[in-house]
This record gives C-alpha cells, sequence and structure tokens, in this order.
C-alpha cells in the first residue's frame, strides 16, 4: 500500500473513532459533580492509537479533546482547567500508539494511556481544584487535596479503565485481531441488536450490506477516490 493511500485510510478512521468517542462521551454510565464521568468513550481512542502508533494517536485523542472543551466545557475552572482537564489530560491516552503490532497492545495501552490521563487529572486536583476541599466524593469526606485528588479523579478512571479492558477482551473473542476494526463493528451490531439474537443478525445483515456495497461501488468508475467508499461500513457504524 502507497503512503497516500496509507494517510487516507488513517485520516478516515481517525474521524471515525474520534467521533464515535465524542458520541459515547454524551452515554454517560455515571457523572461526577465537578466533572469527570465513566463512559465507553475510551476505548475508540485507544484502539485507533493501538492500530496506527504514537503519533497518530497523541493527534487524535488531542483533537477529542478539543471537542469535549468545546463541547462540554461548563467543567473548566479557568485556562488552567481547560489545559489540564482537557487538552493536556485526554492526549495521553495516544500513548497506547506505543504497543503498535503488541498482540496484547490493547490491554498494555488502555492501561498506560489511562493511567497517564489520570496522572493529568490528578495534577489538575491538587491546583485547580483543592479550593473545594474539604469535600465529600462517594460518602466519604477528605480535607487533604492530594487524597482528594486520588479518591476523586481515581474513581472514574479505575472505572473507565476497566471498561476500556472489558470492551478489548470482548472484541478479543471475534475471529481475528482485537484491534480489526471490523471486530469492533461486530461489537457495535450487538450494541445497535440489543443483545438480542434477532436483533444482531439484523445488524450484522446492515452491516454486512454497508461492505457490500462499498465493494460494488468501487468497481464502478464515478470519479471519486475509492476511500470515500471504503469510509461507508464504519460512518454506518457510527451513525
Amino acid at each position: 500500500m502507497s503512503k497516500p493511500k496509507l494517510s487516507t485510510r488513517c485520516l478516515a478512521e481517525a474521524a471515525i473513532l474520534v467521533a464515535l468517542a465524542q458520541v459515547l462521551s454524551y452515554i454517560k454510565i455515571y457523572q461526577f459533580p465537578n466533572g469527570g464521568s465513566v463512559t465507553l468513550a475510551t476505548f475508540p481512542l485507544i484502539l485507533f492509537a493501538v492500530r496506527w502508533g504514537l503519533k497518530p494517536g497523541l493527534l487524535a485523542c488531542f483533537a477529542y479533546g478539543m471537542l469535549q472543551l468545546i463541547f462540554d466545557g461548563a467543567y473548566a475552572w479557568g485556562w488552567p482547567s481547560m489545559l489540564l482537564d482537557y487538552l493536556l489530560a485526554f492526549t495521553p491516552l495516544g500513548l497506547a500508539g506505543l504497543f503498535k503490532g503488541k498482540k496484547w497492545g490493547i490491554f498494555a495501552g488502555a492501561v498506560v494511556g489511562c493511567a497517564c490521563r489520570f496522572v493529568i487529572h490528578f495534577i489538575s486536583g491538587i491546583t485547580v481544584y483543592r479550593i473545594l476541599v474539604p469535600t465529600e466524593v462517594l460518602g466519604v469526606s477528605f480535607a487533604n487535596p492530594y487524597l482528594y485528588s486520588l479518591a476523586y479523579n481515581g474513581s472514574y478512571m479505575l472505572a473507565n479503565t476497566i471498561l476500556a479492558l472489558v470492551i478489548a477482551g470482548l472484541a478479543m473473542m471475534v475471529p481475528g485481531s482485537a484491534t480489526d476494526v471490523v471486530g469492533f463493528i461486530a461489537l457495535a451490531a450487538v450494541i445497535f441488536g440489543r443483545w438480542s439474537a434477532g436483533g444482531v443478525l439484523l445488524a450484522c445483515l446492515f452491516f454486512g450490506f454497508c461492505d457490500a456495497l462499498q465493494i460494488r461501488l468501487q468497481v464502478g468508475s464515478y470519479g471519486i477516490p475509492y476511500q470515500f467508499f471504503q469510509m461507508i461500513p464504519y460512518i454506518a457504524t457510527v451513525a
């Protein structure tokens, strides 16, 4: 595969998986009062970084941080918070790219990326948000800003890490690589089908139709770069 084609596919997957992460960020399993939440948004970012490597991963995660700041920046307390809790906090998830090509890289990448993100949030907690202490976290009162930041940020980051690892484990159960986007589409089909056999069957038929459609369209001569047709199944997954 030539370099321009590789770059086009990388950009296409980055746009799709960052958009998917943004959508998943709105489905909050638990929302903490001063920012931070438990969602499924971490996995698409880790997946992209492990597939494409360090530099693309960091850039994609930085872009996601920008989107979070624009659309979810109500929890930011001034410029230091914008920098630490959004732009710098999500970018380290791209460090999962260090494990590109490794068999279990998706798991190591999830742990390393989430751990580094936690460090940034912890620094924010002992600097920007230390004015909030004493306060309670999950029913426990903290007067020390270091313990408060550890408990507050550690709570949702531990949950997000576990969720990313669980999804990665489910993806490993699909034939092929855990970092194969087709495997992630299969997982999306299970969710789209509401975990029922009939629903999953219909979802798989729909995604299969989209895949067959993009192959059919590539055969024709429409004067459109074929990479746009390859995006159809992944756009359908996000939609």
